[in-house]
């Protein structure tokens, strides 16, 4: 069980690719309740129309999508399945949580909706504008929250958590409250020994590293971000190399050239900001709480399987052309699937793990 997933909206928790999802579900809803509007269009190129229909289209069949790694590079990935189908799948999750929910009479409501923005904001005072910058609407973030509630209510139904146990993890947990080293610095990245040859003549002629960056960085949005580094703690970066520039490399100080699968790069560090230990706050340890709720949530409770079955044995029709086969071969693999579950479970099966969330089936790949 992803504990975390509870904790952050479900449409929120993706990449680029769960963004076009998102946008997606948004308009294909119109066209399946039959909202017959004038075309439209989307972007005008040299006077020729790209109208909604096309937007629409190209959505349903995309093959490939954006995604950012951890470094913060952007790529692009092949989709396993239509990004239709992908957004179909996750509507239908979250519908069936909001239904269990309802069901189970643990649905949230309204005013502990609004509790919960309260709540996020007062973790992170930029939560909805952060949001709201990358294209949702604050009734969006809501819908989203109600799903996260509802799951996080389900799964933690009659459980409960003392005061004294959130003290008790605090104790036993003080790297939890200690902020890490911080390094903020800019980078070039070259694919080439001639992109290599073409920075060090520019830095030999006087230029500043930023400006250097914003010209010959090759590395995603370099002129956007001024060549800045997007990861600032040092160890949320996957690659070693790197890792060693940022944590040994002084202030105010240039590295030199480390090679990396796909190319070269060179570092500037800016400012370093030393570890210290944060100040515990009242939202901190609700938050604390509520995650000590959900491990035990997890481990108590059959939620997956009552999703699940609910999945299984819900009145679904799809109403587009393009979804109903793909829809029905996965309805079937998912029974194939629980039956043999149901075949190779015993009590005593030491290999058996719990689930680790519940979604909607995935067709054939």
């Amino acid at each position: 069980m992803n504990v975390a997933f509870i904790f952050v909206p479900v449409a929120l928790t993706r990449t680029m690719k769960n963004f076009a999802l998102f946008s997606l579900a948004i308009v294909t809803s119109l066209a399946v309740t039959g909202c017959n509007k004038p075309a439209e269009s989307v972007a005008v190129v040299n006077g020729e129309a790209i109208t909604m229909d096309d937007f629409i289209q190209h959505l349903k069949v995309k093959p490939t999508v954006l995604v950012v790694d951890n470094n913060g590079n952007v790529g692009p990935a092949n989709v396993a399945e239509t990004l239709s189908f992908q957004a179909m799948q996750d509507l239908i999750n979250q519908r069936i949580i909001l239904q269990l929910a309802k069901d189970m009479k643990v649905e949230p409501t309204p005013k502990e909706i609004e509790d919960e923005v309260t709540y996020r904001k007062k973790r992170n005072p930029d939560y909805i504008t952060s949001l709201l910058e990358k294209g949702l609407t604050l009734a969006a973030i809501k819908d989203s929250l109600k799903v996260d509630l509802s799951r996080e209510n389900l799964l933690t139904h009659s459980i409960t958590v003392t005061d004294q146990e959130v003290d008790k993890w605090i104790k036993e947990h003080p790297e939890a409250f200690i902020q890490p080293a911080l390094v903020d610095s800019l980078w070039i990245f070259v694919k080439d020994e001639r992109g290599k040859r073409d920075v060090e003549r520019a830095l030999q002629a006087g230029g500043s590293f930023e400006t250097i960056a914003s010209r010959y960085s090759e590395a995603p949005r370099a002129k956007e971000m001024g060549g800045k580094f997007p990861q600032n703690n040092p160890a949320m970066v996957p690659a070693k190399e790197i890792q060693d520039i940022l944590k040994t490399v002084p202030a105010g100080k240039e590295s030199g050239w480390v090679q990396l699968s796909d190319g070269w790069a060179k570092f500037f560090i800016q400012t370093r900001t030393p570890a210290k230990k944060m100040e515990i706050k009242d939202t901190d340890r609700i938050f604390i709480k509520r995650r000590m709720r959900a491990e035990k949530g997890a481990v108590a409770s059959d939620l997956e399987k009552r999703l699940r079955d609910k999945l299984q044995n819900a009145k679904i029709t799809v109403s587009m052309r393009e979804l109903k086969k793909p829809w029905e071969a996965a309805v079937e693999a998912l029974k194939a699937q629980t039956e043999e579950q149901s075949r190779v479970k015993s009590p005593t099966d030491e290999s058996s793990s719990p689930d680790q969330g519940t979604t909607a089936p995935t067709g054939n790949r």
